[in-house]
């Protein structure tokens, strides 16, 4: 594993742990499963754990080109086009702007399992599961989430926590600055 894979596995856990302790947030993902989906982003990005320089063991990256080709297949001739009303024209105007972005963010999607789109008032982010907590679900629904924001002032990078929960009929958002 390379240095700055390592340091950005380091960066997760401190994220990971310090929205735990800080907030008494309450992952329901098992460990298992958080092992499991670095495992799957790791042989994407081609850091798998079998690759050995020592023993010349190396990788071809075949995940990476398998997640790729299904991600095109996927959105070969995918065409969005929502019409009708004032609100059908916004809508329309926002998928206009993440329509680029599709094809790759199937692709992260094939490769980590999940991938949550969050609209972020201007557009909308992809958020691959390293980058957020499940805190609550009902019948297989996600309805509590706590993501890891990150923000740049000059030359710090700032890590927070945002979290969304549901309570019935609407969605809270609460920041943890």
């Amino acid at each position: 594993m390379g240095i700055i894979a390592m340091i950005k596995g380091w960066f997760d856990m401190i994220f990971r742990s310090k929205a735990k302790e800080d907030f008494q947030i309450e992952s329901i993902t098992s460990s298992e499963m958080e092992r499991f989906v670095a495992m799957c982003g790791d042989i994407y990005r081609g850091k798998p754990d079998w690759e050995d320089e020592d023993d010349n063991i190396k990788t071809i990256n075949f995940a990476k080109a398998v997640c790729s080709e299904t991600a095109r297949l996927t959105t070969l001739a995918i065409g969005i086009q929502i019409d009708g009303s004032d609100r059908a024209a916004w809508l329309q105007e926002q998928i206009e702007k993440i329509y680029f972005n599709l094809r790759h963010w199937t692709e992260y999607g094939c490769a980590y399992g999940t991938v949550i789109l969050k609209p972020n008032g201007q557009s909308i982010d992809m958020v691959t599961p390293d980058k957020f907590i499940v805190t609550d679900q009902s019948n297989g629904e996600i309805t509590g989430v706590v993501f890891c924001n990150q923000e740049t002032s000059g030359r710090k990078e700032i890590l927070y926590p945002t979290g969304i929960s549901q309570i019935p009929g609407e969605w809270v958002l609460c920041n943890y600055q």
